[in-house]
């Protein structure tokens, strides 16, 4: 099956609210690739099963300039990755 780019601001953030269906998606033989924020979660995400990309999220959004290079980065994360679906958080 395909990848499934799971986009939040924190690890965190998707191993306590999205851990059904990032079980769901490996489960259904999907490659899971959270792009978040490093964190205490996110060797946990790892053990689940799926691959992980660093992408710092700043929690403020204030500054145009900060943003514009998050949205190149994840651009290229998905022209990289190619995934079949992303989700964002």
């Amino acid at each position: 099956m395909g990848t499934i780019l799971i986009v939040a601001n924190t690890s965190w953030n998707v191993l306590n609210y999205r851990v059904g269906i990032v079980r769901s998606l490996i489960e259904m033989k999907h490659d899971v690739l959270v792009a978040s924020s490093r964190d205490a979660s996110t060797d946990h995400l790892i053990r689940l099963g799926c691959r992980f990309s660093e992408l710092k999220i700043s929690g403020t959004g204030r500054n145009p300039f900060v943003d514009g290079l998050l949205l190149l980065r994840l651009l290229r994360l998905i022209h990289r990755e190619r995934p079949v679906a992303c989700l964002f958080f």
